[in-house]
């Protein structure tokens, strides 16, 4: 079961973070001439993203391994 957690939350942290870089990179080439600049920063935001919705999916793991039930 846990394998099953991290390929799904492999694959949508994945998803979140192209999806994350996309939008940043369309919206920094508007107020940036120079690609580097758009391509760091993007590249930054998509990382973090990625590390962010990975955290939450392993924090998923360890509440359902404990039986965590959230209002009891």
């Amino acid at each position: 079961m846990v394998k099953f957690y991290l390929l799904i939350g492999g694959f949508f942290s994945t998803i979140a973070a192209i999806m994350a870089f996309l939008i940043t990179y369309q919206e920094y080439s508007k107020h940036f001439k120079d690609r580097k600049i758009v391509m760091k920063i993007s590249l930054e935001g998509a990382i973090v993203v990625f590390i962010f919705f990975f955290i939450l999916m392993f924090l998923v793991i360890l509440a359902n391994s404990y039986n965590f039930k959230p209002g009891l």
